[in-house]
Order: C-alpha cells, then structure tokens, then sequence
C-alpha cells in the first residue's frame, strides 16, 4: 500500500506501516555489531493511537548467552505491554476470566474490567477509532489456574457479563498507576478518558532517535580529530624534509625528532580515519546514511550522504 515506506529505519515509518495494518503498538528497533563483536538490539514500543513511546530497552549479546538476553527482554516487554483477557462467567460477586498463570497472572493482582461501547453521530454508528472503553470496575484475583483464573470484583458501577474484557500490566508499577486511574474515574463518574468523539486519523510523529544524536555527535568527533591529525602530518611532513634537505652534521636529534613527530602522526591519522570508517559503517547499516551508487563506464564510485 506504501512501498515508500521500505526500507524502514525509524520509528515514524514503523507507526506508518502500523497504522495501515490497523494495530494498536508497533515494536520497532534495529540490531548492529560493536567493535568488541557484542551485538546490540535496541527496541521501542510504541502506542498507535497517540504515538507515545510506553517501552524502550536495549541488550548486547554474543552467540553464548543470546537465549538468555532474548528471554530477558521478551519478558520485559510483556510486562511493560498491556495484558487482556475476557470474562468468561461472572455472578454478583465473582468472575472467572481467560487468563491464568501461563499468562503471568498470580493472585493479588488487581484488573480493570472494561467493555467497548460504539459511539453514535448523525444516526450512523462509528467503528473502529469510534469506540470507546467504559470501565466497569476492578477486579483482585484471589485464585489463579494455568489458563484461567477467578476474583471478586469491587468499586463497579453495573454487573459484569461474559465477553467483557479485562486488562492489566504485569508491571507492578504500571499495574498500581492504572489502578488508581480508573478509580479516581468511577469515584468521580468523570467523562471517560478514552472516548472518542469524532473519527480522527492522527498523523505519526517522529519520535526524538536519541542513538542517532549520539551517533552524530561521535561522527563530527571523528571527523574533528582525522582533520585534526590530517594537518599535523602534513606539517610534520613539511618540517621533517626542510630538516632532511638542510641536514648537517650534528643535527642527528633534531632529524630524529622530526621524523618521530611524522611517525607519531601517521598513527594517530590513521587511527581516526579507521574510527570515522567504522563509525560510516555503523551508520549505513542504521540508515542515518543515504546511499547512493554512480556507475561509470571508467569506474564505479560509492558516495554517501550524513543525514544530520
């Protein structure tokens, strides 16, 4: 539907290609190599509706512990992602719901019970980005099976019926400020915080690529120092064969320390320059680079240019 959109290297594109495919988050991030031969992954997740940024995390991993660091942040992940279920049965004081240990639930945790309601305007029913949550109240659960799992409910404003829906964070922080949210709303009946009054396409926003400020800030280092020594080798060059073309006897130290002074620069010239390289290499493969190849009946040019 938008081919403009590949290759994608940021996360205004990746709240594009969500949007067209009508999800709710995106999980966006990109993998490289360092230099020490650790890989890092770095993620964010990403709320469609108004391009906020509810997760973000990275690892380094090699070939040995990759199970381990993948294991690890695929739980963080889901701790950080909102956790929904739906009643499956529910009297006056209980309700049973399809979640259970298998989706980290345990008892004591507290879960708002919700239903989507459609919004009506001009006789038509909206759908979609026409709906809204009404919250219904919370539920503790007191007993937790392996997919399943049962608690009283509390602070409701009507009975609960199968196929509503639950939802929680299994974060205990993000699970606890949730919980207060929805209560402050039914203690106070306010208007309901996601309702939607009218249809509206939000257009994405870039978020802030903190990894690519950083990365220019080390290219213009980079370039900074290889300049730096560039000019120090050409003038240790310079001194060092006006030394050698006027060279007498006795002057043995000073033609030493003139061509020391050359050697001393060349590896720091090089140094820099094979720091700037890498630091190019990275970028190309992050797409902070544009690419561009220019054949030649004579040769073949590879040119790039840094997208500050």
């Amino acid at each position: 539907e938008d081919p403009s959109l590949l290759p994608c290297f940021d996360i205004g594109c990746g709240i594009q290609m969500g949007n067209i495919l009508g999800s709710e988050r995106v999980l966006a991030g990109h993998l490289s190599l360092a230099p020490s031969g650790l890989f890092n992954l770095s993620v964010k997740l990403v709320y469609i509706f108004d391009n906020s940024l509810e997760f973000e995390d990275s690892i380094r991993f090699n070939d040995k512990n990759m199970d381990r660091r993948f294991y690890q942040l695929s739980s963080r992940i889901a701790e950080n992602t909102p956790l929904v279920g739906k009643i499956l049965d529910a009297n006056n004081k209980v309700a049973v719901i399809s979640l259970g240990e298998r989706n980290g639930v345990s008892v004591g945790d507290k879960l708002i019970i919700y239903r989507n309601k459609s919004l009506e305007r001009d006789s038509e029913i909206i759908t979609s980005q026409g709906t809204r949550r009404k919250n219904i109240g919370i539920l503790k659960i007191t007993k937790v099976g392996a997919r399943s799992s049962e608690g009283v409910y509390f602070q409701s404003n009507e009975t609960p019926s199968p196929n509503q829906y639950v939802t929680t964070y299994l974060d205990k922080r993000k699970q606890i400020q949730l919980v207060e949210d929805v209560r402050k709303e039914l203690d106070t009946h306010e208007r309901n915080v996601y309702e939607i009054k009218r249809t509206i396409k939000l257009a994405p926003v870039k978020l802030e690529d903190i990894d690519k400020k950083n990365w220019i800030k080390y290219v213009r280092l980079a370039e900074d120092n290889r300049n730096f020594w560039q000019y120090a080798l050409m003038g240790t060059g310079a001194f060092a064969g006006y030394s050698l073309a006027q060279y007498k006897d006795g002057d043995d130290t000073k033609l030493i320390a003139s061509f020391a002074a050359v050697g001393y620069s060349i590896i720091h010239f090089f140094n820099g320059r094979n720091q700037l390289n890498r630091l190019l290499d990275d970028g190309r493969f992050k797409g902070y680079i544009d690419i561009k190849i220019t054949p030649d009946l004579r040769e073949s040019r590879l040119e790039y240019r840094v997208l500050f």
